[in-house]
């Protein structure tokens, strides 16, 4: 059995959570550019080198931030995800723009971070583009794409498609609900190319109702 950690490793672990959490709340409230260890430091109710022993810098807080996120989509996403591996990929993009809503300031300064901290955008976007690649080989193991399907590639376009969707939300240029629902026409439209004939209708079906949709707005 692994030891139990001692009061110093709790104490440790407690002041990671206070520094992560104060980070998530303060970007609802203040851009990526204005956060600094200090403002950070301050918020968490710890000093500044208490910030730098336990994570060495901003990226590595950021890093935290993000990967603490994912962890909340990936929880929200398996209590709604059902038997239907199409459906799930929708479900997923339900899940997610909904989260965005929810910490619009975070999933910003994740857009601000893709530009300007390439190491860390590669290290948070991994995990992330493993997810959709997750999700098109159970599509294609439970029969509902064709099994020539090429799992890598394919959730890396997913992945590629909902990254620049969420570029233009980040700038403004369309509302969650729009994003939602390009983003839909944007996956049925890569997964019928690898769909099974039954599949490819619904996906035809799905693509042709978010489209109408975004036409009544």
């Amino acid at each position: 059995m692994d030891a139990k950690p001692n009061g110093h490793e709790l104490a440790k672990r407690r002041r990671r959570v206070r520094i992560v959490s104060a980070t998530m709340m303060l970007l609802r409230e203040v851009e990526l550019e204005a956060l600094s260890i200090t403002l950070v430091a301050e918020h968490a109710g710890v000093s500044p080198a208490t910030v730098y022993n336990l994570f060495g810098n901003k990226s590595s807080v950021l890093k935290s931030v993000f990967d603490q996120d994912l962890a909340h989509f990936q929880a929200v996403f398996n209590e709604r995800s059902g038997a239907d591996g199409l459906d799930n990929f929708f479900i997923a993009l339900d899940v997610a723009t909904e989260l965005y809503d929810e910490q619009p300031g975070l999933y910003r300064a994740m857009m601000y971070v893709s530009g300007r901290e390439g190491n860390l955008y590669a290290e948070i976007s991994k995990p992330r583009v493993d997810f959709w690649c997750r999700l098109v080989a159970a599509a294609r193991q439970s029969g509902r794409l064709r099994r020539d399907t090429d799992d890598a590639e394919t959730g890396a376009t997913l992945s590629f498609l909902a990254r620049g969707g969420l570029s233009h939300w980040a700038e403004g240029m369309i509302t969650t609900d729009e994003l939602r629902r390009k983003l839909k026409v944007g996956f049925s439209l890569v997964l019928a190319a690898v769909a099974k004939p039954e599949s490819a209708a619904r996906l035809r079906a799905l693509r042709q109702a978010s489209l109408a949709r975004l036409q009544a707005d």
